[in-house]
């Protein structure tokens, strides 16, 4: 690995340009709000972006931005992009109210302490706080709306259709880019085959890693006492030669409640019950959650649902970021200067506002 380092330009930062990053004057109002997770005792900070002029007689439409696995802030930020802030310029400017919020635990948002233990129907509990303090607002159209879920959550976008959380708000629509359709353990061994198998990694070594995997989501997946299942999972992980002093890293992961419930998860449950319009997006080069087998899982659940409002689209070459991607692999997400492509911001904007 060779590092040099290199001077950042005017408008750049780390040594590359973000050319969507909104600036200002912008044509819509922006609020910094609070809201409570009553129920964990928690405030979650955000920011509001609120189409200028008068609201419809109905009120605006309105999403709440749900982002993906790990404590990420209002923005999405990684690799300095900003996908959530680009989204919300991108949404508000064509007339629809935008909420981002800070996960519990970042920037401004309380809730660090529960971490060790949440899971993501925790997780899921924020966001239906979110969904309930816009139907607070009397400037949003209650009956318009809607959650939009990145990666992990669309997950929690489909617990909310689905009705799989206590909240008694559910969403007007769900808008799904990147989400999982297939159990928590089978989105992570396609991830793996496809992180692994873009990297050049030789298919011998990609079966014996594929097979070693699930034996280990076997095990956690089971009905085994903790003491039996650990006994099994380290001899597993030390016979593949994790040295000895990494293996209680390798069991706070493997054993975290988070961890444990995302891969016995099954979104199909839900998304059997949608009543809901839904508008999924896949990308063509998305090696974290591929689209092959999330895509036809999803078609196949939805066509059991009540809902007859379904649109799945795959975008040509889109990565997980939606970007315009060459391989579609972690690495090149940061090299690549679009934080998310053009079509995919108007596909939302369009959907939206075509039904509401």
């Amino acid at each position: 690995l060779n590092l040099s380092r290199l001077e950042a330009q005017d408008g750049q930062a780390e040594g590359r340009s973000r050319p969507q990053d909104p600036r200002p004057p912008f044509p819509y109002a922006e609020e910094e709000v609070v809201f409570e997770n009553t129920d964990a005792g928690i405030s979650l900070a955000a920011t509001l972006t609120v189409p200028a002029g008068p609201a419809p007689a109905e009120g605006y439409s309105a999403v709440v931005l749900v982002s993906g696995s790990g404590q990420q802030n209002r923005d999405e930020e990684i690799f300095n992009h900003r996908p959530f802030r680009v989204l919300a310029d991108s949404l508000s400017r064509a007339g629809i109210a935008v909420l981002r919020y800070d996960d519990r635990g970042i920037g401004g948002s309380e809730g660090g302490e529960t971490l060790a233990t949440a899971t993501t129907f925790d997780f899921a509990a924020d966001a239906a706080a979110a969904l309930s303090f816009l139907h607070s607002r009397h400037d949003l159209n209650p009956a318009a709306i809607g959650i939009l879920g990145h990666s992990e959550g669309g997950v929690i976008a489909t617990m909310l259709a689905g009705g799989e959380t206590a909240s008694p708000v559910r969403p007007a629509f769900v808008i799904q880019l990147g989400g999982t359709a297939i159990p928590g353990s089978d989105v992570l061994l396609t991830q793996s085959v496809a992180l692994l198998r873009a990297n050049g990694v030789p298919e011998s070594s990609i079966e014996a890693i594929s097979a070693a995997n699930a034996s280990i989501y076997e095990i956690l997946l089971s009905d085994r006492t903790a003491e039996e299942s650990w006994e099994e999972t380290s001899a597993l992980l030390s016979s593949l030669g994790v040295p000895a002093e990494q293996l209680e890293s390798q069991r706070q992961q493997l054993y975290h409640p988070w961890f444990r419930t995302f891969l016995g998860y099954d979104p199909r449950r839900a998304l059997r019950t949608y009543a809901v319009p839904i508008l999924a997006l896949f990308g063509e080069l998305d090696l974290q959650v591929t689209e092959p087998e999330n895509r036809l899982a999803m078609e196949s659940a939805l066509a059991l649902a009540p809902t007859t409002d379904v649109t799945i689209v795959t975008i040509p070459t889109a990565n997980h970021l939606f970007q315009p991607a060459t391989r579609g692999t972690v690495d090149e997400y940061a090299t690549i200067e679009t934080t998310m492509m053009p079509e995919v911001l108007e596909t939302i904007a369009g959907w939206i506002n075509d039904r509401f």
